[in-house]
């Protein structure tokens, strides 16, 4: 989230998504959680940024 925290989600998605495929290997399902989470909230700011006309 360092990434999203600079406001440069689509390297952070980038690496959420890299990292969610390392957790699937590893089968880290808490990590998996997280990263999911992440994701919905980065996806919530994208969506609270467009302009409705």
């Amino acid at each position: 989230m360092a990434f999203a925290n600079l406001r440069q989600d689509h390297e952070s998605v980038a690496n959420l998504l890299q990292a969610g495929e390392l957790y699937l290997q590893e089968g880290n399902q808490k990590a998996i959680a997280i990263v999911k989470k992440n994701l919905e909230l980065l996806k919530a700011r994208k969506d609270s940024r467009k302009i409705v006309i």
